[in-house]
């Protein structure tokens, strides 16, 4: 058994693999226009679209995200310039501004789900379902762990 000292240092390999491995199977399986997408950038439509019928705000992917407003318009700004999204202004509050992807990013999003879905499936390839449970559990714990030190 493994030291359990470098906790954090597997966690950030783990999500270099990761992020590696999308990046493998993104350039080799879609076409040239959406090579330069990020898996981030995907991510962010797959959430999107899965809130439909519900309006998407930036506010939403910063908190489902965990990530910091600077960090989120940056990467919307991007997508946006690419083509992927439109903001929105909506009616009680011009201040907001929906996200909706285009059909350019329907069409990435599609794409990236496939595989998405292939990572998934590598990713947990004889692993019993009772460990990959206990590694979410174990997971969630971490990030709450964390998440109190800021209070």
């Amino acid at each position: 058994m493994r030291q359990l000292e470098n906790i954090g240092l597997r966690i950030k390999c783990l999500s270099h693999s990761l992020k590696r491995g999308l990046n493998y199977l993104s350039t080799s399986s879609l076409p040239e226009e959406f090579q330069s997408m990020t898996g981030t950038q995907g991510m962010f439509i797959g959430y999107i679209r899965s809130q439909r019928p519900n309006p998407v705000f930036q506010k939403d992917l910063e908190a489902t995200f965990n990530i910091r407003r600077a960090t989120a318009t940056k990467i919307l700004q991007l997508m946006e310039t690419n083509g992927l999204i439109i903001r929105e202004p909506v009616p009680e509050d011009a201040r907001l501004k929906k996200l909706t992807p285009t059909p350019k990013g329907e069409q990435f999003a599609d794409l990236l789900r496939n595989n998405i879905e292939r990572m998934e499936r590598e990713m947990t390839r004889d692993i019993p379902k009772e460990d990959l449970q206990t590694f979410l559990d174990v997971v969630d714990k971490i990030i709450q762990n964390i998440e109190s030190l800021k209070n």
